[in-house]
């Protein structure tokens, strides 16, 4: 992710614009590169709010993203919020200790596939020797934290995509646990 203002920011926003149309980025403070998403079958950029839009809001959001999918040139709007039931979650590593979820919403009034609002993600820590093998995943570790994300169809909570995030130095973004408590203590006032 890049500031949103920052030089390498501005050939990204670019290519947003390109595919669809000028957009105001003053509501958002970070842009990721675009990536592919190999559950969604697209190339996505992410865009971080620097304040939620209502409707996320007002139905829990504690952190939202814009979803620019830039093949079909659909967009979304994505929440994160404290887990839910365990019952909403797919199966886990017994250490597994859940942080946030997140998941999209068609935007009004831009169309969008139905079925991305059935993609869920759960982002947790658990110890790293029990979600490889849980997993089936390479070992891999960071030096300062090692945290992991599951993409899962919420209807079945079937497993699409595990991903691993490596640390290796104290970051901003690295203790997942702190940042969500600090969103959770947040007040949008």
């Amino acid at each position: 992710m890049y500031k949103i203002d920052a030089a390498e920011a501005v050939a990204i926003r670019a290519a947003v614009e390109e595919r669809f149309g000028p957009q105001n980025w003053a509501q958002f403070i970070a842009i990721g590169s675009p990536a592919f998403n190999p559950v969604m079958q697209q190339t996505v950029v992410s865009v971080v709010y620097g304040v939620i839009p209502n409707y996320l809001y007002d139905i829990g959001a504690k952190v939202a993203e814009r979803k620019f999918h830039m093949e079909n040139g659909c967009m979304y709007d994505k929440m994160y919020t404290f887990s839910p039931d365990p019952s909403e979650l797919p199966a886990l590593p017994p250490t597994a200790s859940p942080v946030c979820i997140g998941f999209n919403h068609r935007i009004a009034g831009q169309g969008g596939d139905a079925a991305v609002e059935n993609f869920w993600d759960v982002y947790f820590g658990a110890d790293t020797a029990d979600c490889q093998a849980f997993f089936g995943l390479p070992s891999l570790v960071g030096a300062f934290t090692t945290l992991y994300g599951v993409t899962y169809r919420h209807d079945t909570k079937e497993v699409l995509r595990v991903k691993t995030y490596t640390y290796d130095r104290p970051v901003d973004n690295a203790n997942w646990e702190q940042a969500l408590q600090i969103a959770l203590a947040t007040d949008r006032g």
